[in-house]
């Protein structure tokens, strides 16, 4: 990360290497009078500033849930599902999803969506293992990390998506108990 903010945008390397040749030819264009290099350099910063408007404003639309039992045993496998929806009108290119399954020790659960097109849905599965202890844990939140298609600028944005789920103890096979044997009344000894 390099804006050292745990949510919020992020620059890449690569913007830094974009910016200063936009600013390298805007400058020699305009030093040396060189229409070519003054075009070059405005397209240069032109796109870096389309993409990061578009980054800043594109994350209208989306929304993310989660789906599993509520109640399961102790040293279960869970499955969950995690669907992302996009109901806003813009594309989204590599959006991360991280999940955070408490009831195995804080796992982090991550996956990636290639291309969400508009008014399409990502569904994901994962298993979580309740190997961590037994008691209510809160599965959440969700957050996603979006890009744009050239990799200039991400975003993370939280997801306030939590579930419950309660790990109960794993029962014991009792065994069999002798201390009733044929019994002196009707209905009380083996029965």
């Amino acid at each position: 990360m390099s804006s050292g903010r745990k949510y919020g945008s992020e620059l890449s390397a690569a913007l830094y290497v974009w910016l200063f040749l936009g600013a390298l030819f805007l400058t020699t264009g305009v030093l040396l009078g060189a229409r070519t290099n003054l075009a070059i350099g405005a397209a240069i910063t032109g796109l870096v500033l389309v993409q990061g408007l578009r980054t800043c404003h594109s994350h209208h639309g989306l929304a993310a849930e989660r789906e599993h039992v509520r109640r399961t045993l102790q040293d279960a496998i869970v499955p969950i599902t995690l669907r992302l929806r996009n109901r806003g009108p813009y594309y989204y290119y590599y959006v991360n999803l991280l999940d955070h399954f408490r009831a195995g020790g804080g796992k982090r659960v991550r996956a990636t969506v290639a291309e969400l097109l508009p008014g399409t849905l990502a569904e994901f599965h994962y298993q979580g293992h309740c190997d961590y202890r037994r008691g209510l844990f809160v599965l959440g939140p969700i957050e996603l990390m979006l890009q744009d298609e050239l990799g200039f600028f991400r975003r993370r944005l939280p997801q306030n998506i939590f579930t419950e789920l309660m790990v109960c103890p794993r029962p014991y096979v009792a065994k069999e108990l002798r201390l009733l044997t044929g019994g002196t009344h009707t209905n009380i000894g083996r029965d």
